[in-house]
């Protein structure tokens, strides 16, 4: 399993710009957080396109093919994800369930 360091992104110039996604954002979705597990984990990859994973994603090898969904949908489910705090490009926001805080990592 790879492993992410903890950075300090306020203020880096490198990490700018931030982003959050949008209600109507089409977002990947590991099968475990469909099935109803609270995200966990949520990757900004180099493509833009985020990530949503659930506690159980970390320690999987192979979590298969993502869902596809809104991320408002998402919203619906899990209300908090609303504090989920803007990310730059190839970072990752992750917590240790509902209403944790969130932590950013680089990749």
């Amino acid at each position: 399993m790879k492993r992410f360091e903890a950075v300090d992104v306020s203020g880096d110039a490198e990490c700018s710009p931030f982003f959050g996604p949008e209600v109507d954002d089409v977002v990947y979705v590991a099968k475990s957080v469909m099935k109803g597990e609270p995200v966990a984990s949520v990757c900004l990859d180099e493509d833009g396109d985020w990530q949503f994973f659930a506690l159980s994603d970390r320690n999987r090898a192979r979590q298969g093919r993502p869902k596809i969904s809104h991320f408002g949908h998402l919203l619906e489910s899990d209300a908090t994800l609303s504090s989920m705090p803007p990310l730059p490009i190839n970072h990752w926001a992750m917590r240790d369930g509902i209403g944790a805080v969130w932590g950013v990592f680089a990749d």
